[in-house]
């Protein structure tokens, strides 16, 4: 007779007489076990994976385990008497330990520690957060900007060994992500979210880069993150100003320009919600510190605790060599046709300095020269388009920033600025008596 591929219910009855007491308990008490014993740590807590590993190898063994000493502390971070005393604890003890826990990763290197856990270790992973700065390569000591690239290329590559690991274990819609990536690289962020990508669909992501980034990564960001954690990707998109009045007017209803709460606008940072101001996001430090971790500054999203920023997309972003004025035209064309002119007040920032004109700050004498000299007739021709605005209520120039300059420079400011606004509004203009002050714009919105 061919063996039966069923078991006999005697072999089961045996099967569960000889399970470990410990696991015929609810989980819930045996949760309670693992606190006491440190497996789980509190929720504030995070256990930093690193490779070498610092904890003790979680692998079952029949051999009696003691604990190793440490120098500075004798006691290990972890007990570890549940992972050698039979396969069933130990596989029991491992998944509480990475189900409950924060697992965070600080280096490059601890990228192999992540590829090395177990497949049962990577099903029971439920917040993982990644933290990597792209400075150098892994073999050097001091930081170069020029060798990045070979850096980004070492932890691209073992980045896709380690996401398709993860796509090979991790259970869909319970693994939250965080990543967090120093560089403002478009081609090294651009290969990361692209093997992101690829994992089943996330619980919750979050990716952030550091600033400086560019805006074709935050886009591809955005998109990224609503595709790992399975939220529709919006469409792409499309000549706006082709839609008829009405459904222009419904649009901009969903189109982020009206914030969901109070704003307050801080210097160098511009308009943000008070929320925000007050960090609730969950950033915390010194306010210089914290700032800089808005994604205000930098490519960054995340599928939960949506924040409200300025919507730049909605508007022009002119690029040095561009058919600027041409489209600039095309914009006081649209003003004119559809506001109240003779209730506009317009007030127009110039500024161009040496670095957002790509010159080097080490730039000679005599072209920082020729280059001050130059820039008045600049701003005279983007200035002088605004004569297509008829009826116009007030015209407020600013040239450049203010600072801590002499007298002198102060006037030939305020002479060159007056002149420009004289071309528009009369050569009897007089914006001061009009009520101009001067406040830095928080973000530009164009660039020429």
């Amino acid at each position: 007779m061919a063996n039966s591929i069923f078991k006999h219910p005697s072999d089961m009855q045996n099967k569960s007489s000889t399970r470990p007491l410990l696991l015929k308990l609810p989980y819930a008490i045996r949760r309670q076990v693992y606190v006491l014993l440190g497996l789980i740590i509190p929720s504030t807590s995070q256990v930093t994976l690193s490779y070498p590993p610092e904890y003790f190898v979680f692998v079952w063994s029949a051999q009696s385990k003691t604990f190793r000493e440490i120098d500075d502390d004798p006691r290990p971070p972890v007990s570890n008497q549940l992972f050698y005393v039979s396969r069933e604890i130990a596989d029991d003890a491992l998944q509480a330990f990475y189900s409950e826990n924060k697992v965070v990763l600080h280096t490059f290197n601890a990228l192999f520690a992540l590829r090395n856990l177990s497949p049962l270790d990577l099903r029971s992973l439920t917040f993982l957060s990644i933290n990597i700065k792209i400075r150098k390569p892994i073999t050097e000591r001091f930081p170069t900007r020029s060798n990045e690239l070979a850096c980004g290329r070492q932890v691209v590559e073992e980045w896709k060994r380690c996401c398709d690991r993860l796509a090979a274990h991790i259970q869909p819609n319970v693994l939250e992500v965080k990543l967090n990536l120093g560089t403002g690289d478009t081609h090294i962020g651009s290969a990361m979210l692209r093997t992101l990508s690829a994992l089943p669909t996330l619980k919750e992501c979050s990716v952030a880069f550091e600033m400086a980034s560019s805006r074709e990564l935050q886009l591809l960001t955005e998109r990224t993150v609503r595709q790992v954690t399975g939220q529709i990707v919006s469409c792409p998109p499309f000549r706006f100003e082709d839609l008829p009045i009405e459904l222009q007017l419904k649009i901009l209803e969903y189109a982020g320009l009206s914030a969901p709460g109070d704003l307050r606008w801080l210097k160098g940072i511009g308009y943000i919600l008070n929320t925000c101001a007050e960090m609730a996001c969950g950033i915390r430090g010194w306010a210089g510190i914290r700032y800089i971790g808005c994604h205000i500054f930098r490519a960054r999203y995340t599928s939960r605790d949506h924040c409200w920023t300025f919507p730049a997309s909605l508007f022009l972003d002119y690029a040095p060599g561009s058919s600027s004025i041409a489209l600039w035209i095309d914009r006081l064309d649209y003003i004119t046709q559809h506001l109240n002119i003779s209730n506009l007040v317009l007030s127009l920032y110039l500024e161009c300095t040496e670095r957002s004109c790509g010159q080097a700050s080490d730039v000679d004498v005599e072209n920082r020269l020729q280059h001050n000299v130059a820039m008045p007739e600049v701003y005279k021709r983007i200035v002088e388009p605004l004569t297509r605005i008829k009826g116009l209520k007030d015209l407020f120039v600013h040239m450049g920033r203010r600072g801590r300059q002499s007298n002198f420079l102060n006037s030939v400011r305020n002479k060159q600025e007056a002149e420009l606004e004289q071309v528009v509004m009369g050569p009897l203009y007089d914006a001061l008596a009009r009520g101009k002050y001067w406040s830095r714009p928080p973000n530009p919105i164009c660039r020429m």
